[in-house]
């Protein structure tokens, strides 16, 4: 990324050219996909949705200038734009429940559907005995999907369905009356009880999103200055692939993946012991959450194993590997006293999402590599020059060569596993924006590092614009190209009709 830095162009080409090539599909009725199996919709209601698109343009502007003001001489204008990147990301959040054409109808629809969030919602629903249901989860994890009216529940760890569960436990028969619908027979009662429960789950969810960003800006600034690190952080969280899924369950686990990245890059650096083992205890907890925590972790680990057999300074920092595998183990042991057998419940999961993805009905291979072109139109800016500049030589420093680990390993992953993905990428590899894009600052010039000087202000200033613009431009190409989808067809089937471009 470093390379472009300071030349506008590249961010006008990557910001436009997506939302161009994307408005061009839709108006011919492309199809996003492999028709009659999977395929992204358009929106039915698109110039409905552009007013709300419209909206973000601001908050866009707001977080670009917040960037700049980072790279102050001042401590109070550094902290004026950390406090305005603040704002941004929470207007960035609210605009997300607020944007969809009659939100609460959508919310209250995606959080009822078994294709959707809302698959955990109602499984909570279906137990009392927490941890016997913890305990059998592997057994449940086998229910044949045509059963369970879709995968999202046994593809997927039992965190999520724990989480609605304490929502559900904690607001009682209070969820009543957080849906105002009239009273009626016991089925309207069950569906404003699950109603309630999905939108305050889905409130958690949009916060957990919001605040992945400060545990990234705190990632961020263990290498870099104020600007670079608050950049990193709002490129990572708001993407026009966390647009399309926000609010949902799958931008809120950048949280629970940050965290453990945070903790683990500040033992590495630092020599801290004790964020080690929080590391691998956070781990242990969010591997419960989704597999995907599994493969980051892996990547993080190997990328920093590689960097430092060429630097000759691993066998000091082994200790460290031991802590966070012994923290990960005392997790997994607190599970297994609540119920979880995790290595039964991650294999079942394991099995459930291979027969989704490549038993007798998944999609063939070639229509899923289709999913990696899709993937780079609604990554955003920020992921596209990040690959572009992925594999080129970076500094001898051991930054530079854990960069270079941690892109190839990311994409490396990536790419192995793009025949389990059935072309859903856009959602699937939301977690790995945040290493991808960590990797493509840590190949920046040294002076990301440090705070500006008199003597460097001019340079700093070109480089904090540009990250600027960057922010800005992505959030903004975001938002127009959320204007043009239904990614997950919930005004398509609420409207029940072929979208149209026009209407």
């Amino acid at each position: 990324m470093a390379r472009q830095a300071g030349d506008w162009r590249v961010i006008v080409l990557t910001t436009i050219a997506p939302l161009l090539i994307l408005s061009i599909l839709c108006a011919l009725h492309v199809p996003l996909g492999k028709p009659a199996t999977l395929t992204y919709l358009y929106s039915p209601i698109p110039l409905r949705r552009i007013g709300s698109a419209l909206a973000l343009l601001p908050i866009a502007a707001l977080a670009g200038y917040a960037v700049v003001l980072c790279d102050g001489l001042t401590r109070g204008r550094r902290r004026l734009g950390l406090a305005l990147a603040a704002l941004s990301l929470i207007g960035v959040g609210t605009w997300s429940y607020f944007a969809p054409p009659e939100h609460v109808n959508q919310h209250v629809f995606n959080m009822q559907s078994p294709s959707h969030d809302g698959a955990f919602v109602y499984e909570a629903f279906q137990f009392d005995d927490c941890r016997g249901y913890l305990r059998d989860f592997p057994q449940r994890a086998a229910t044949p999907p045509a059963e369970m009216k879709g995968t999202r529940v046994i593809s997927n760890p039992p965190g999520t369905t724990l989480l609605a569960y304490g929502v559900r436990r904690a607001l009682g028969d209070a969820a009543l009356d957080i849906l105002d619908v009239p009273e009626g027979a016991a089925e309207l009662r069950f569906f404003r009880l699950r109603a309630g429960v999905g939108l305050v789950t889905l409130w958690i969810f949009t916060g957990l999103w919001i605040a992945s960003a400060a545990v990234i800006y705190g990632t961020g600034r263990l290498y870099f200055a104020e600007a670079p690190s608050a950049a990193l952080a709002i490129l990572s969280v708001v993407t026009p692939m966390t647009l399309l899924f926000a609010p949902g369950k799958d931008v809120a686990q950048l949280f629970t993946l940050s965290v453990p990245l945070y903790l683990w890059l500040m033992a590495w650096r630092t020599g801290r012991r004790w964020a080690a083992a929080a590391a691998g205890l956070c781990l242990a907890a969010a591997i419960l959450v989704s597999l995907v925590h599994a493969w980051l972790a892996a990547i993080v680990v190997a990328a920093c194993v590689v960097a430092e057999l060429r630097g000759g300074q691993l066998g000091r920092r082994l200790m460290l590997l031991l802590i966070a595998g012994a923290g990960a183990m005392v997790g997994w042991g607190a599970l297994w006293v609540i119920g979880v057998d995790v290595p039964s419940t991650l294999r079942a999961v394991a099995r459930a999402q291979a027969e989704v993805t490549r038993g007798a009905s998944a999609m063939p291979l070639m229509w899923q590599l289709l999913g990696v072109p899709i993937f780079v139109l609604f990554c955003g800016p920020a992921v596209v020059l990040a690959l572009a500049g992925a594999f080129r030589p970076g500094a001898a420093a051991v930054g530079g060569r854990f960069a270079r680990a941690l892109s190839v390993g990311a994409l490396v992953v990536m790419l192995a596993t793009i025949g389990f993905t059935n072309m859903e990428t856009p959602r699937l590899w939301i977690a790995f924006v945040p290493l991808l894009l960590l990797a493509a600052f840590l190949r920046t010039d040294e002076s990301m590092a440090s705070r500006p000087s008199q003597g460097s202000l001019g340079h700093a200033t070109r480089r904090a614009r540009w990250l600027g613009m960057l922010v800005a431009g992505q959030i903004a190409a975001g938002g127009l190209q959320w204007s043009l989808m239904d990614m997950r067809e919930t005004e398509t089937r609420l409207i029940g009709e072929t979208p149209r471009f026009f209407k």
